[in-house]
């Protein structure tokens, strides 16, 4: 396949020379149509006319171009690209028509179409970020030539057509109704939006700014209209004061839409993921995840829509920016002002784990191409870049954070900005010189480790030092600003024994760092020092904290500490300070006490991932039945319809593994209802389903088949491809394989369900099976289809439950083999290699490196 690609030097070139663009755009979408058909004219000034000019495309066929009034030959349309010639170029304005047609995209990037078999409706809509754009209209695709777009769709009557900006008329023709909209300000082509299809429409009419909900027909139901509406309020109330300006743009629409992978940033038009319309009563937590990511794109409208990253070097600074303000925000909100607890659990795990990976990069860094720009979504570029946002907030005030940051939106609104402009902003606010911060933060890569090393004497502490390591990457040393907690050193507080921490300010800088204020303070009983999670840094307990936490985890009274350790656990675990045993007697003593259920996905699927993965074969199925049983007891005391309820049961589903262990989750299917509320939510019974699948178990076909009668959505039937592709039968594994092979016209999205159930833990030698395949196979993948699908079939198909020391050799050939992978699929083989690595090393199959 032709690379559709886009470099740095390309952009610069191309953005010196270009000015004052429009594009005129006409878009014709038809009711069960297999494609579109497209009729752009655009305007720009053109600085000099020297050479040929790139205009980026991607399209099915082009049927006619011109340029300043001259038809162009069919040469000049290549496969990612127009080909401008400089002999019909001119100085000053130039005008370029073309009219189009194209197919839609099953993968993930351009116009993306569903057809709900709900109802048998098409609903449409765009995503194009980072490098998509062109493929749905010819123009200059890079985020520093912002351009201003003037919309008309074509569409049937019965649709909602929605844009960037209000719709100004509508006009029946032969093909449907014609909708014309606003022009947009200049924005990033990457922001661009059409949507169309028979959405339902939900008017905020109390709204202070024109907001709508927007969702397909069938999931109507699912929508909690009202609490969507009120966090959108009070959302744009704290975003507007926070940044000191109103909302720069006209309306606010935000459509849940099918098969997207999160959520999309367009300016006025959010796109977010409709399965956070849950079909189930959702968890506090899994409702704070859908409130932080609405508050996400909302706070992108002015950090990184109004002023917008010149290149795709500062994504990071885009996207670790809005995650850190939406905690922000969020925390601020009633029912969420713990939000900061789940941006531990969360996104500081991810960016540890990705920090740890022989594929770590700085959070700032050189982005030559669009294929790495591609490459760029990972926990680093959210999750450490935030937690360096966080603790840059600490460091110099959060007033003189938020001043900052309110100039920076002053000086540069409607422009394109790189990094220095937005320490420049800070440094001014807080009167700090952050070039040195930014130096050691966010240009190194790798995450230190800070241990704790106390001694005592007569009851009281006699030396108190941090130690920091320098981890891996290129092992930099980082200034920290955290706080140590020492509890058990006074009486008072809820536990009279605990009682309240004492807490130090501490810089932690260098390898060594004493603590002199907490010499002479009572000897603690348990030592914390990261209290606040102000620090991006992993922590290892001191022995006598290790001692403590293994009976008294539970009641240390601070939730944000409770995640913290239980972190601190699970990072000495796969650094080997840790037995995996030891980690599961903890979970098995301290995890049903636990008071807050949005902790137990962390220690339970961390419980299941060290069963899976980290124990010798000869323990396995022990600690497997043994999770199983700690499932069935937490349920038997939950609450029902609470959340420890759910996540327990999803501990039984996932350990269930004995004969007797599967019966029982077949049983509790058949009662239907009959026994827990949990027996109608979708979700845990598709779980169950492909669980039993996947472990063989009799008439699974039959289950599956029952399940589909039961939940005929879209949703149900990508679910029911998970559970046949994960069936423990060779031939139903080359069925499917070949299909991961072949089908090209299958959404990414089904094809990509089905893929998670190939590779099962407990099907190690039917794994084995495919690995010389999946090594021949990939260069053709990558050499066939586009980047999104190729990445993914690297990722999700690697053999990764074949835990085998010839599968890391392979891994290591093929990547020594092929050089020439993009940096993303290169970066996927990568990180595999890695977790295979740690995984043969921590059950002794491979010595540690």
């Amino acid at each position: 396949m032709s690379q559709d690609l886009l470099t740095r030097a390309e952009a610069a070139g191309r953005a010196v020379r270009i000015a004052g663009t429009v594009y005129d755009l006409s878009l014709w979408f038809t009711s069960r149509g297999e494609g579109f058909r497209g009729e752009c004219r655009i305007s720009f000034d053109l600085k000099d006319s020297r050479g040929d000019l790139r205009l980026d495309l991607v399209c099915g066929t082009v049927d006619s171009l011109e340029l300043n009034g001259k038809s162009l030959p069919a040469e000049a349309v290549l496969s990612d690209r127009i080909m401008l010639p400089a002999s019909v170029l001119q100085t000053g304005q130039n005008r370029v028509s073309v009219r189009y047609s194209s197919s839609f995209d099953s993968a993930a990037l351009g116009v993306r179409r569903l057809r709900d078999p709900a109802d048998g409706e098409d609903y449409l809509y765009t995503d194009f970020q980072p490098f998509g754009a062109h493929r749905l209209l010819p123009c200059f695709d890079q985020p520093d030539l912002k351009g201003v777009l003037r919309l008309a769709v074509t569409a049937p009557e019965d649709w909602e057509v929605v844009g960037n900006t209000a719709q100004t008329s509508s006009l029946t023709v032969p093909e449907g109704v014609r909708r014309e909209f606003d022009p947009t300000p200049p924005i990033a082509t990457a922001l661009f939006f059409a949507g169309a299809g028979p959405y339902q429409v939900f008017v905020d009419t109390d709204a202070e700014i024109p907001s709508r909900i927007l969702c397909r027909q069938s999931r109507v139901s699912n929508l909690p209209l009202q609490e969507l509406q009120d966090l959108t309020r009070r959302g744009f109330r704290f975003f507007q004061d926070y940044f000191g300006m109103p909302y720069p743009f006209g309306k606010y629409d935000q459509l849940f839409v099918p098969e997207l992978d999160g959520a999309m940033e367009n300016v006025g038009a959010v796109t977010l993921m409709d399965d956070f319309l849950y079909r189930y009563r959702p968890s506090k937590r899994e409702r704070q995840t859908r409130a932080e990511t609405l508050l996400h794109e909302m706070a992108h409208m002015w950090f990184g829509n109004l002023v917008t990253m010149k290149w795709w070097d500062d994504l990071w600074l885009n996207e670790s920016f809005a995650t850190y303000v939406s905690y922000l925000a969020l925390s601020r909100m009633p029912g969420y002002e713990d939000a900061f607890d789940e941006f531990l659990s969360e996104l500081k795990a991810d960016a540890y784990r990705a920090d740890q990976l022989s594929t770590t990069h700085p959070i700032s860094g050189a982005v030559e191409d669009t294929d790495m720009a591609f490459g760029s979504f990972d926990g680093i570029t959210y999750g450490k870049g935030a937690a360096a946002l966080k603790q840059l907030s600490y460091r110099i005030g959060h007033r003189a954070f938020r001043d900052g940051v309110r100039t920076y939106l002053e000086r540069h609104a409607w422009g394109n900005t790189v990094l220095e402009d937005f320490l420049s902003a800070l440094g001014h606010a807080s009167g700090y010189d952050l070039a040195p911060w930014a130096g050691s933060h966010l240009r190194t890569s790798g995450v230190n480790t800070v241990k704790v090393s106390i001694q005592s004497s007569s009851g009281r502490v006699d030396r108190l030092e941090l130690s920091q390591s320098r981890g891996n990457g290129d092992a930099s040393l980082r200034p920290h600003r955290v706080e140590v907690a020492m509890y058990g050193c006074r009486r008072g507080g809820d536990d009279p024994e605990l009682g309240t921490p004492d807490v130090i300010s501490v810089l932690l800088e260098g390898e060594s760092t004493i603590v002199e204020e907490a010499i002479g303070f009572p000897e603690p009983r348990f030592l914390w020092p990261n209290h606040g999670d102000h620090g991006y840094l992993r922590v290892f307990l001191d022995p006598g904290s290790l001692d403590w936490v293994k009976d008294n985890l539970c009641r240390l009274p601070d939730g944000l500490t409770r995640r913290g350790v239980w972190m601190s656990l699970w990072e000495m675990v796969q650094d080997g300070s840790l037995k995996p045993g030891s980690f599961l007697e903890v979970v098995r003593a301290q995890a049903p006490l636990e008071r807050d259920a949005r902790m137990l996905p962390e220690m339970i699927g961390n419980a299941a991932r060290c069963v899976a993965h980290y124990l010798p074969s000869q323990t396995k199925a022990s600690w497997n039945e043994a999770l199983f049983w700690l499932g069935r007891k937490a349920l038997e005391t939950a609450d029902a319809g609470s959340d420890a309820e759910r996540e327990w049961m999803l501990c039984v589903i996932k350990s269930a593994a004995t004969p007797d262990d599967l019966e029982w989750l077949q049983d509790w299917l058949a009662a239907d209802g009959q026994l827990s509320a949990l027996q109608d939510d979708a979700s845990v019974r598709w779980k169950a389903v492909v669980h039993l699948a996947a472990r063989g178990c009799r008439a699974s076909e039959a289950v599956i088949t029952r399940e589909v009668q039961r939940d005929p959505s879209d949703l149900g039937r990508k679910q029911a491809l998970c559970a046949q592709a994960s069936m423990p039968r060779l031939q139903v594994k080359r069925s499917f394989w070949t299909r991961f092979l072949e089908d090209e016209k299958a959404s990414l999205d089904a094809l990509r369900t089905a893929m998670d159930g190939f590779h099962r833990r407990s099907q190690q030698d039917l794994s084995r099976q495919f690995v010389a395949p999946y090594f021949q196979e990939l260069p053709r993948i990558v050499a066939s289809r586009d980047l999104t699908y190729a990445s993914t079939f690297a990722r999700v198909l690697f053999p990764h439950a074949a835990h085998d020391p010839l599968v890391l050799d392979q891994t290591r050939d093929h990547l020594e083999e092929n050089q020439h992978y993009s940096p993303e699929v290169r970066r996927v083989l990568q990180e595999a290699q890695d977790d295979l690595e740690r995984c043969l090393s921590l059950t002794g199959k491979r010595p540690a490196v």
